[in-house]
């Protein structure tokens, strides 16, 4: 069973419904293991506010903003506690079980094995969890990258490149998802799900 990494919109978390939402949407995917990287949302709302204030460097910024999605994980757990936390990547099965799913703390795996890569992922606001999400995706051999958000992205924005120059995903998405082979998008906010792939 290959993984699937699924990225959770940090605004999500804003919605008073998401319990429910995240827990219907798992129950109804084809049984697949799941590496779910949560989004900062607030969190790093509040790393953007500081930032805007006292100037943080790019390297600092980044790093606190990691350390918030991991908060977001850990709230998201909050709300779902079948769902394991894992901090190293060496805590995931190696022959997962369809329909596992597992959140991701990216803190270690980001300094430990992207880290030593010869072409890391770079620390500043470029970045966000959605890149962080695409990494994890190809280091994990997934066949699908799945962006739950809040909307889906706008007919004209529904490649990779264009989502990201739209600000749909982060400016290095289209570099960081270049080998995933499969980028879908889940609107999680409307009842239905609606969804696209970005090809």
């Amino acid at each position: 069973m290959r993984w699937q990494v699924v990225k959770l919109g940090g605004s999500l978390l804003a919605s008073p419904d998401l319990r429910g939402r995240l827990r219907g949407w798992l129950t109804s995917e084809a049984p697949a293991a799941r590496a779910i990287v949560v989004g900062g949302g607030a969190f790093a709302d509040a790393v953007r506010a500081l930032d805007r204030t006292q100037g943080l460097s790019p390297a600092d910024a980044h790093w606190l903003a990691v350390r918030a999605m991991g908060l977001a994980a850990r709230a998201v757990q909050a709300l779902l506690p079948e769902l394991p936390l894992a901090k190293r990547l060496e805590e995931l099965p190696l022959a997962p079980d369809a329909g596992s799913a597992w959140l991701i703390d990216p803190w270690r795996f980001l300094k430990t094995i992207d880290g030593r890569r010869t072409d890391p992922l770079p620390a500043g606001w470029q970045v966000t969890s959605d890149s962080i999400a695409a990494r994890l995706a190809v280091h994990l051999g997934a066949e699908e990258l799945t962006l739950l958000k809040s909307a889906l992205p706008a007919e004209a924005a529904r490649s990779r490149g264009a989502a990201g120059s739209a600000g749909y995903v982060d400016e290095y998405f289209p570099t960081a998802a270049q080998r995933v082979p499969r980028v879908r998008c889940v609107d999680l906010r409307s009842g239905e799900c609606p969804e696209c792939d970005l090809v």
